[in-house]
């Protein structure tokens, strides 16, 4: 076609003739240049795309990239279409808009015409024109799609690429009059040749002539910012990119409702576990458990891949999301296993210590009962009985003072620097300790005084660590706390004691992530060990001293009879009152239940605050790139440089304080704080649920004819899955004499009426919640929820923003940072970088590795496996944010690095001009769409 319009002998033949791209100048005869307005016209021809002889994901790549190239390069662009649909090439289309919308800094401003080839009938131009308005109208909604994601405002596909659908559509008549090579050719092919010609001639006319000196630059540019668009080429096109973040949003929904649903199994099967009702837990029955969820759950993205608009796009993913979903159900199968196997161990560890505890409460109500018989003639105000009382108390505590010994008081802080100089030299740790060092070792900067440089660092003319040593060894300490930290939380210090096992497997997660580090310039120090050791067993000693003192409190049984006294005095006061038994009874089943009720409502209202913060919060109900947006606004109003630097060394505990930060200003600030509505609302389901279980206990016994030991069996029955509740914990009472049922079920309705009203009062101020009820903090629900993947860049170290950690495809994150936020610095020198990876992997500079290899960074997936795994996408708008933040906090990091932006590392001075808002529009905008769209 081209060489019949403009005479020229670009190369034709059946199949992919054409590989890249060839170009050839026509001059402009002198005749018609006043008119055109240009002296020359470029013309370049390509190879065809979705070739046959290309397959797969290169085919993708190589398709978007060259037609982005042409189309960003030429003022008007040809798309050569085989029959009368042109939806086939309409994939392509796509991603050149997103790369368009992109790549700004070119100043795009391309055009298009659509030319039919072969259509049998020309006058079907009408009935094509339909097929050509529909195809628009899909460009025109994927534009506006893409226009939001990139931040541009777009009503249509001709706001970027100009196209007019009445004159920039032709149909080609065959070349032939016949079946070749016999046939002749087709005089209104040659009209159809001349027509278009003079259209593209034309619009060429309309448009500012380009210098030859003016289009190289334009060439040089526009191919750097297309070599730069990974992430953009490696989808087929727009709606592809869409669809996976509507995937990963659906991902998340699935993933909390399994979460969800394993958080009230496991809720169920603890407090059977704590009823004595489960002495052996398979993960067969937790599967059992899981299974009506699970099938939901696989009936839902059954309906979302079939049901999907762009269900054609998604099927590439569904077998993989199949599996992660399976996967993530096998795990939190195999966690809540763990979990209940310790809860039957802790029951059966502490049933000798109740036993115990039972016995002398069963003492004590009998001392109670004897004392108030004594006492039942005589007239005696409340002052009296108080004193009669104390007296009766004292003895009795003292008696069991001389005949039980008391639990042994525990100095834990010595214990674990047992443990520490069984498994270091003493004199080492004892001198560590002393002179404190150690206590800086998670926030330090460098960390030369702990290493040893191996003997070929030297042959390379290493002498000291890169800031990239420095970040491996900081990475080290902070997951090396994160794990120490999980294995203090989970241990039941407060329920069986203190145990020196529990430190020695602190110290031993220590040893063994410090062994496993690898580095091949330098080994840590035997010093580092211990001064990690030491930092870790710092934070042992404290949760598990406050641990200690609650287990004692709880076991010793005069300190926890002790804490029962007025709990006795109200048995024994209604005693002397002489108040039924029946009445007395439900007294102290109902002091026993106010705990278990109190508790069980505290796990429910954790799952039920959680799945409240997922639902309504934006930062919470997308995905992980909308969190992450989240996160950077948050920063940036807040303007502290330590919380910067939290989130840049040390991300994990950013993310963590931001959820726990967000959770309280949510749920626990404000005039009528959200947790304590939450908590209501746990308590009367609860409090139905009682009642209810006291009806049915009372009419079955009836029914049976029973009497109260039936009663409290039904009771107990009904209430094991809800809360913990045994017979046995009632074995202290003295209940042989109460015979009427339905008298006694009164009294328990009429007393559990005020336990809940108490309850309730307690719930009207904040001041009165107890965050350490929680067993599983609604804080803690949500960062297992959201972490996704945590893998860094390995040059800025921002984090893979995925929603999936173990996610297909590589890591990418939207907002990459100047080097030297993260302290790299340039080769030998003490200057920090101010290029972003982003540039820096479009460039022609290299990166010095760690053993001395040079590697360019526009070759960066060749420096080995930590960057391989790494899509860089140079976002050519050049995002405001991390230059802004550069500039705003400069002396902070000069100081924090010990470094200059001096040098190669010099600020620009436009990045001075940026402002804050500057730095947030892009953020802000993101932010507000996404919540947005979520909502």
């Amino acid at each position: 076609m081209l060489n019949a319009m403009f005479g020229l002998r670009f190369a034709v033949s059946a199949g992919r003739c054409t590989r890249g791209a060839f170009m050839q100048l026509i001059r402009v005869k002198e005749e018609v240049k006043e008119e055109l307005k240009f002296n020359y016209l470029l013309v370049v021809d390509t190879e065809g795309l979705q070739a046959l002889e290309l397959s797969g994901k290169s085919t993708i790549n190589h398709d978007n990239e060259l037609a982005t190239f042409i189309t960003g390069l030429a003022d008007l662009t040809l798309i050569n279409v085989f029959g009368e649909n042109p939806a086939e090439i309409q994939d392509v289309l796509q991603i050149v808009i997103q790369a368009i919308l992109r790549m700004n800094k070119v100043r795009l401003n391309p055009s298009c015409m659509f030319v039919h080839q072969n259509v049998t009938d020309i006058t079907a131009a009408e009935r094509n024109m339909e097929g050509s308005r529909l195809l628009l109208e899909k460009l025109d909604e994927v534009a506006v799609s893409v226009a939001q994601t990139e931040g541009h405002d777009v009503k249509c596909f001709t706001d970027v690429i100009k196209f007019n659908i009445q004159t920039d559509v032709h149909y080609f008549a065959q070349l032939w009059e016949g079946n070749p090579p016999m046939a002749p050719p087709n005089p209104r092919y040659s009209e159809n040749v001349e027509k278009l010609k003079q259209a593209v001639l034309t619009a060429a006319a309309r448009k500012k002539c380009r210098r030859l000196s003016e289009l190289k630059v334009r060439i040089r540019d526009l191919w750097t910012a297309v070599l730069s668009e990974d992430f953009v080429f490696s989808f087929k096109n727009t709606l592809e990119i869409a669809a996976y973040r509507r995937l990963e949003v659906e991902y998340g929904n699935w993933t909390w409702e399994l979460r969800e649903n394993m958080l009230f199994i496991e809720s169920k099967l603890q407090n059977l576990a704590e009823n004595g009702k489960l002495v052996l837990i398979s993960q067969k029955m937790i599967n059992k458990e899981m299974d009506e969820t699970f099938c939901n759950i696989k009936g839902k993205m059954e309906k979302f891949f079939i049901g999907d608009k762009d269900t054609k796009i998604l099927v590439q993913w569904k077998e993989r999301i199949k599996l992660k979903i399976e996967e993530l159900k096998n795990n939190l199968v195999e966690e809540s296993k763990m979990k209940l196997d310790q809860v039957v161990h802790q029951t059966e560890k502490i049933k000798k210590l109740d036993n115990t505890m039972l016995l002398l409460e069963s003492k004590l109500f009998s001392r109670t009962k004897g004392l108030a018989s004594n006492l039942k003639d005589k007239a005696m105000n409340e002052q009296k009985l108080r004193r009669e009382f104390d007296s009766m108390w004292e003895k009795w505590l003292s008696d069991l003072r001389s005949e039980t010994p008391p639990v042994k008081d525990v100095s834990i802080k010595q214990e674990v620097m047992n443990v520490l100089s069984s498994n270091f030299e003493s004199r080492t740790v004892y001198s560590n300790r002393d002179r404190k060092l150690y206590k800086q070792i998670h926030t330090r900067t460098e960390y030369s005084e702990y290493v040893a440089l191996k003997k070929h660092a030297f042959a390379l003319g290493d002498y000291s660590l890169n800031t990239k040593d420095h970040d491996s060894v900081r990475e080290l300490v902070q997951e090396t706390v994160r794990e120490a930290e999980e294995i203090i939380r989970t241990k039941p210090v407060d329920r069986t004691g203190y145990s020196d096992a529990y430190t020695q497997e602190i110290v031993y997660r220590v040893k063994n992530r410090v062994r496993e580090f690898k580095s091949v310039k330098f080994r840590l120090k035997n010093k580092f060990t211990v001064d990690l050791s030491l930092f870790v067993c710092d934070i042992a000693v404290r949760k598990f001293t406050e641990l200690h003192r609650v287990f004692r409190e709880a076991n010793d049984p005069v300190i926890y009879l002790g804490n029962k006294k007025g709990e006795f005095f109200s048995i024994f006061k209604m005693q002397c009152e002489r108040v039924t038994a029946a009445a007395v009874f439900a007294d102290f089943i109902c002091n026993k239940l106010k705990p278990y009720i109190l508790q069980s409502v505290y796990d429910q209202t954790a799952i039920d605050a959680a799945g409240e913060m997922r639902r309504n919060y934006p930062a919470f109900n997308g995905n992980r790139s909308n969190l992450e947006k989240h996160i950077l606004l948050d920063l940036a109003e807040d303007e502290n440089f330590e919380r910067f630097m939290t989130y840049i060394q040390n991300p994990k505990k950013h993310f963590s304080d931001f959820i726990h930060t967000k959770f309280k200003q949510e749920m626990l600030e404000g005039r009528n704080p959200r947790i304590l509505e939450i908590l209501k609302n746990v308590l009367n389901i609860k409090q139905s649920c009682v009642f209810t279980s006291i009806q049915k206990a009372t009419r079955e016994t009836k029914q049976n004819r029973g009497g109260v030991d039936e009663w409290l069996k039904r009771f107990s029955l009904e209430l094991q899955y809800e809360m913990k509740f045994t017979v046995s914990d009632l074995e202290g009472a003295q209940y042989q004499e109460i015979t009427d049922t339905d008298f006694f079920s009164e009294e328990m309705n009429k007393t559990l009426q005020s336990v809940f009203d108490d309850i309730t009062r307690s719930f009207n101020h904040i001041s009165s919640v107890r965050m350490d009820m929680f067993r599983q903090r609604p804080e803690d629900i949500l960062m297992k929820q959201l972490c996704g993947c945590w893998v860094q860049c390995p040059f800025c170290k921002a984090i893979c923003t995925n929603t999936m950690e173990g996610h297909d495809g590589d890591h990418s994150v939207p907002f990459h940072r100047p080097g030297g936020v993260s302290g790299w610095r340039c080769h030998n020198t003490d200057n920090l970088v101010v290029d972003m990876c982003t540039s820096l992997v479009a460039s022609d500079n290299q990166i010095v590795l760690s053993d001395g290899r040079c590697v360019l960074y526009k070759r960066y997936r060749d420096a080995g496996p930590e960057y391989a795994c790494w899509s860089i996408t140079p976002d050519t708008s050049e995002p405001a944010y991390w230059k802004w933040f550069v500039c705003r906090f400069q002396k902070d990091l000069e100081k924090y690095y010990g470094k200059t932006f001096q040098g190669c590392g010099k600020i620009p001075p436009a990045w001075k001009n940026i402002t804050w808002e500057n730095a947030i529009e892009r953020l802000d905008y993101l932010k507000k769409r996404t919540s947005r769209r979520d909502i």
